[in-house]
């Protein structure tokens, strides 16, 4: 699908698209430029289109060179061979505060944006780091960043790419002093998810949990509290995967 040309001619990428209401949607598309050093940067977008109206627009492209790492890989993205520095893979609107948390896998980052202005409010991990996270806390291609505003806690599968071995982190939020006042681990994993992973809450103490293909299990049903598996899923085929799993009540 294409997004509506008051938006941009770009293709629409299919790692995100949230429906938040009928006809309300929030979605990201990709754009390539080259920057003054000659490299070919793809650019994240972030668009809120209600009734077909531009609600809010954000681009990663706000975010000064100096606060981003610009990895080496690079693939043909069409006739150029570009770098994917930023790759949004979740995005979860907020009500208190009002904005977008953002999770950027190739920046190992969490970000939160406010519509008022360009420039991140706040960023989590990564090269531009405003909580001084310790060596243990850094996660590395995470996805799936969710953030309860009640608790200013925040949810996140670390794919342990850097660490060598995957894992679930949960941060207790202090933003006055901009710190991390509480952490946990509620899952270790013996191997890195080199792709895809999630999890999300299902109920205090609950969380629903999928390794990605790397792992020995497709998916698991967590207590954090007992530190024990309540549901185990494995696929007899070793090519199917998940790419994220949810927990939905029965109506």
């Amino acid at each position: 699908h294409k997004v509506s040309t008051m938006v941009s001619p770009f293709e629409i990428d299919l790692h995100e698209f949230v429906m938040l209401d009928l006809n309300h949607y929030l979605f990201y598309y990709m754009n390539p430029e080259f920057d003054y050093l000659g490299r070919c940067l793809i650019h994240n977008n972030l668009v809120e289109l209600k009734d077909g109206e531009l609600i809010s627009q954000w681009s990663s492209k706000s975010i000064p060179l100096h606060d981003l790492e610009i990895p080496d890989f690079q693939y043909k993205y069409n006739q150029f061979l570009c770098v994917d520095y930023f790759h949004i893979n979740s995005i979860q609107k907020t009500s208190s505060p009002s904005g977008y948390i953002l999770s950027a896998a190739r920046q190992n980052a969490v970000y939160f944006i406010s519509p008022q202005s360009p420039a991140p409010s706040w960023t989590l991990g990564g090269k531009a780091d405003q909580f001084s996270l310790t060596a243990d806390q850094k996660f590395s291609f995470q996805h799936t960043a969710t953030y309860d505003p009640q608790t200013q806690h925040l949810l996140l599968f670390d794919n342990g790419i850097h660490r060598k071995g995957a894992r679930v982190l949960e941060f207790a939020l202090d933003f006055t002093h901009r710190r991390i006042s509480r952490w946990y681990t509620h899952l270790s994993l013996p191997k890195e998810t080199t792709l895809m992973g999630s999890v999300f809450s299902c109920g205090p103490d609950c969380l629903v949990i999928n390794p990605g293909p790397d792992q020995d299990f497709q998916l698991i049903e967590y207590d954090t509290q007992k530190n024990r598996t309540i549901f185990q899923l494995r696929f007899t085929d070793p090519e199917t995967f998940l790419y994220r799993a949810y927990k939905i009540a029965p109506q």
